[in-house]
């Protein structure tokens, strides 16, 4: 009986704490429910809610004279909301059949019937983030927004749109390293990341809501902040003479296939760069921007260094122009170690023309005597030339020059410094000082940003930063510059090859050996580089053209990177009308840059001018071909308003491209320099949206 009793006791307990257990339960829900404000339901809320940031659209990037280099082009994935409130069902029925036949006929990817079905069951499982199409453009946005029962409104139709951003380059490969990426997972390069606090905006917020499928739909209500568009860059590159230089750069790595190049165009009296080109070779070998060895690539300049060599002995009157030096017939011996000239065999030569024929004993020889025991003002004369800091240009990336102490030098150094080894600079700071000595000794710091503007508004600008005095004595620097120019006008300089009869150029090349980086050994391998200014007589643009690891006969500075110097030159010289050339008075048949030029009807206007000859030409022909001959100038429009495929062959690049987009059409192209061939036959009538592909090729 005890146990019995002793049972239940026990079963009434457990049952009284179960009970007890279940009151507590109900009392925590009605609690839960009921008091502290709703807490938890406001918690539930927020795990199914979050805020997400919208991308701003980020700003373009402008020529000098608003040609587009970059700008972001704005993509949509339509979405709509089924649970919409203003969506009756009335509503819907009335616009369905209307609604999946423009969609077939747009996408054309189902039929109007599985389209229709679709959409009613989307709408019957009231469905809030039904897909419509991904990638579509603003002018297909703006279309679909007019649909039936779109175009009630958001919240009658339930059009989501979401937009993205792609950034484009229409230029395509033209200065693309300078222009740079704005990369996520990779740093960020060129002018895209210099000046990106200006170009990317601010971003905006929208409230989702995550639902079924683990989507995340957007809620619109008045939380939302819209984003702050970023603003315009102004650069001052030049695309004319960014294509030519990019174009006789091609020419170049091709022909010798070196491995990679770049060319600099500065302009002399503000520092402001025209062009800036810089081609390597991809893993199949083909060339493209692949880094901006202008800024990045450090290497011994060679004989480009003998002009700052030469400069300190005539700034201090040590030499003279018209002095000879013993050069020892071509073989001396610095301290146990022997040095030799090229193709020099002469006993004694003179300043002038050991500078000409770029004597390595002549230089070494020079500054080995005037410097032995003054090592420490030869390393502040490379301070005051500005060749021991950075060139100051406005990119994000450039490397400082390396130049080390004069403690840490052996009797070796002086000799082989002079002629440009035992120190690293980039293309770019070496232009910076033939620059300097271009624009009367004072220095000008290199920039491609012109100014910032926000909705047309000019906010900021940026000037040249030009140096309060000059590098050296005004009689030095009135010396070098008739040196620079004897390197092509002597007859046995190395740029004679250069030498034009209708313009005068100035230079120095420099041929210089590659050092094995393992091994610390030269090799047989060559860096070519040439740098100068042009016109000789009043300098209006230097330009800095470096060629690494070129094979074949032509290897040297004066052989491979001269002739690209003089084309950028040709160019530069045909279209800016700032430049009065040493050729005008010439017939102008005879002038090679006018005997035939095709192009843009306006600057070939211009450049016609300047010689005394005008052309009538109405304004609906944006392009023309220009023969001159003695009967007078011959025209030949090239494409009119009649929209019809125009002749490109010969075109540039640029051109070809601003003429074919004008028109509406889609560019596939390959190749560099001038057009050679096209898909689409010359009077080919085309609509907007038709492809055309463009085959180019250096050297047509």
């Amino acid at each position: 009986m005890k146990i019995k009793t002793n049972i239940l006791l026990r079963i009434y307990f457990v049952f009284g704490i179960i009970s007890l257990s279940g009151i507590a339960i109900v009392w925590k829900v009605y609690y839960i429910q009921n008091y502290k404000d709703g807490f938890w339901v406001r918690k539930s809320e927020e795990l199914s809610t979050r805020i997400f940031s919208i991308p701003a659209e980020r700003g373009n990037i402008y020529t000098f004279d608003d040609r587009l280099l970059a700008t972001s082009i704005p993509y949509f994935d339509l979405y709509v909301d089924f649970g919409a409130e203003g969506m009756t069902q009335d509503l819907f029925n009335r616009n369905v059949d209307s609604l999946a036949i423009m969609m077939a006929q747009k996408f054309q990817a189902k039929s109007v019937e599985k389209y229709k079905r679709e959409l009613i069951q989307a709408k019957k499982a009231k469905k809030r983030y039904y897909l419509i199409k991904r990638n579509v453009d603003y002018a297909t946005l703006t279309e679909i927004k007019q649909w039936p029962l779109f175009r009630e409104g958001k919240y009658k139709g339930g059009l989501i749109t979401e937009i993205r951003q792609s950034r484009k380059n229409p230029y395509s490969i033209l200065a693309l390293r300078t222009i740079g990426e704005n990369r996520e997972n990779a740093p960020s390069v060129g002018i895209e990341a210099s000046y990106n606090q200006y170009l990317a905006g601010v971003k905006g917020t929208m409230l989702k809501q995550k639902i079924a499928g683990n989507t995340w739909m957007p809620i619109h209500n008045e939380s939302a902040i819209e984003p702050k568009n970023g603003k315009d860059i102004v650069s001052t590159l030049n695309i004319n003479l960014q294509d030519a230089a990019e174009h006789a750069l091609a020419k170049a790595l091709d022909s010798s296939n070196a491995d990679f190049g770049c060319a600099v165009v500065m302009e002399v009296h503000t520092g402001a760069i025209r062009a800036i080109a810089n081609l390597g070779r991809t893993r199949n070998g083909k060339l493209w921007e692949i880094d901006n060895y202008a800024i990045r690539f450090q290497s011994e300049p060679g004989s480009t260094f003998k002009l700052a060599s030469y400069l300190m002995l005539l700034d201090m009157e040590a030499i003279r122009p018209n002095d000879t030096i013993n050069i020892g017939g071509g073989q001396w011996n610095f301290y146990g170690r022997r040095m030799a000239d090229d193709h020099i065999h002469e006993t004694a030569i003179s300043i002038r023309e050991a500078f000409a024929r770029s004597s390595n004993i002549a230089i070494a020889r020079l500054i080995d005597r005037h410097f032995k025991k003054r090592r420490a003002a030869f390393y502040r004369n490379m301070e005051n030339y500005g060749l021991t800091d950075l060139s100051g240009i406005d990119l994000i990336g450039e490397v400082k020059p390396r130049v080390t102490k004069p403690n840490t030098w052996s009797n070796l150094s002086l000799p082989w410094r002079a002629t440009g080894y035992e120190q690293m600079f980039t293309p770019i700071q070496i232009l910076t000082f033939y620059n300097t000595v271009a624009n009367g000794g004072y220095r000008a710091k290199p920039y491609l940003i012109e100014k910032i503007v926000e909705n047309g508004k000019v906010i900021k600008t940026f000037g040249p930063e030009i140096s309060s005095k000059p590098i050296a004595k005004e009689k030095a620097i009135l010396q070098v510059q008739e040196l620079l120019r004897s390197v092509i006008e002597h007859p046995k300089g190395t740029g004679h090859a250069i030498q034009s009869a209708y313009f005068s150029l100035a230079g120095k090349s420099g041929t210089a050996k590659i050092r094995d980086a393992s091994s610390g050994t030269y090799s047989n391998a060559n860096q070519a580089m040439f740098a100068g200014f042009f016109p000789a007589e009043k300098p209006r643009y230097s330009c800095v053209v470096m060629i690494y690891n070129p094979k074949g006969i032509y290897r040297t500075g004066g052989g491979l990177a001269a002739p690209v110097f003089k084309e950028i030159a040709e160019k530069a010289l045909a279209t800016d009308v700032h430049i009065s050339p040493t050729y005008k008075e010439l017939p102008i048949e005879k002038q090679p840059v006018l005997a035939q030029t095709k192009g843009e009807t306006q600057q070939l206007k211009t450049l016609l001018s300047r010689y005394g000859y005008s052309i009538d030409v109405g304004d609906e022909i944006s392009y023309i071909d220009v023969e001159v001959k003695h009967s007078g100038v011959r025209l030949k429009p090239t494409v009119g308003a009649e929209a019809v495929v125009p002749d490109l062959s010969g075109m540039n690049f640029d051109d070809a491209l601003f003429l074919l987009e004008n028109m509406g059409l889609v560019i596939q192209y390959n190749g560099f320099g001038k057009v050679v061939s096209q898909s689409l036959a010359p009077g080919t009538r085309v609509k907007k949206g038709d492809p055309i592909q463009i085959t180019m090729k250096t050297g047509a």
